[in-house]
Parts: C-alpha cells; structure tokens; sequence
C-alpha cells in the first residue's frame, strides 16, 4: 500500500513550484485565483493517487486568510 502525501508537503511542494507560477500571473494581491489553483492543485493530487478522497475533501485552504 502506497503512503499519502501529507498536507504540509503538498503545501511545500506548491509554494516551490505553483505558487511563483500564479503569482507571476496574476500577482501577489489576486488570492481568489491562488485559493483556485491551490483547489486545483489538490484535486490532481487526488486524481494522481497521491492524496485519498478523504484528505482532498477535508484539507482547508491555507490562502483563505
């Protein structure tokens, strides 16, 4: 059985690489579109086998502040 990533990696793992991404885009003040694609990230987590159902549905959004 393969182990789940666990929420503080994938936060890591999406300010390294995602996170520049989006605010390169659409810059530092637009925090709908960084909660979408932290959403959106999480979800091909889950598509991906990486996190279980239950983690992608229960995981809060940590650019909700």
């Amino acid at each position: 059985m393969r182990r789940s990533m666990m929420k503080k990696d994938a936060y890591a793992l999406f300010m390294q690489d995602m996170y520049p991404l989006v605010v390169a885009k659409y810059g530092r003040d637009d925090r709908v579109a960084i909660r979408e694609k932290w959403n959106n990230y999480v979800d091909a987590l889950n598509k991906d086998g990486e996190v279980t159902d239950k983690q992608a549905y229960n995981w809060s959004n940590p650019f909700l502040k």
